[in-house]
């Protein structure tokens, strides 16, 4: 699961270059440290032209009767996306990727009281694109609502410690086939495979995150910087053995 991440860039253009966006900018743009479910986060779509615009998290299908329905779909399993409902028609027409500097998981440490936040991000402190789907609601009174969904798959390397499932991070040479704008066969064989996670760094962070309200740099500073009673146990988790 991911259900917070990190956009953690001074402006989007950097974005766009990278990724070859031809229309649409966030002009009034903010770093964003502690993305959670039903906020809005930067989207890249490609219809046929690739755009940026600012879709919400957690995917309301066109035919969902109320948007509540996003906070229950803010991940969507690679290996089942093309067969679920919910999913399926925007696996096939509406792809996109989800610029993120880095996301979020819990892991609960041995004798710890409570889980501790995790950051993983690039060694780099590069932008991953994260593989995602996208719909369009519209509310019975109107409003146009964009929305949409993380793929996910089973974790890989050292990752599986923190947690069974990771977000689908592309390689660079898969965005542009995962962008194409025509649509596609109605099956999961072309979920394309992930980025290595020995591109990965994990850095316990703050418990700031753990509250949707705080959306601060703090929120990604080392913990042991903020919180030195839990330096053994942070260090502990990372120097020992799996455990699975």
């Amino acid at each position: 699961m991911c259900g917070r991440f990190v956009v953690a860039v001074p402006d989007l253009s950097g974005v766009c270059t990278r990724f070859f966006v031809k229309r649409g900018r966030i002009s009034d743009w903010k770093p964003r440290y502690n993305v959670a479910p039903t906020q809005l986060a930067p989207v890249i779509t490609n219809e046929p032209e690739r755009r940026i615009a600012l879709f919400s998290f957690g995917l309301v299908p066109s035919w969902a009767k109320q948007r509540s329905i996003a906070s229950r779909l803010i991940n969507a399993r690679s290996e089942t996306v093309a067969q679920k409902p919910s999913f399926r028609d925007a696996f096939v027409r509406r792809r996109c990727i989800v610029p993120v500097t880095g996301y979020y998981e819990w892991q609960k440490l041995p004798g710890a009281e409570r889980s501790t936040p995790i950051l993983l991000q690039r060694k780099d402190g590069e932008v991953m694109p994260l593989a995602g789907v996208w719909e369009s609601w519209v509310s019975p009174d109107g409003e146009v609502l964009e929305s949409f969904a993380l793929l996910t798959r089973d974790a890989a390397g050292f990752v599986r410690d923190i947690h069974d499932r990771m977000p689908l991070a592309l390689r660079p040479a898969d965005v542009d086939a995962w962008l194409a704008p025509e649509p596609r066969a109605r099956d999961g064989h072309e979920v394309p495979e992930a980025a290595s996670v020995d591109e990965l760094t994990a850095t316990p962070v703050s418990t700031l995150v753990n509250s949707p309200a705080n959306d601060v740099p703090e929120c990604i500073a080392p913990a042991a910087a903020q919180e030195p009673r839990d330096a053994p146990q942070l260090a502990l988790a990372f120097g020992a053995p799996s455990r699975r």
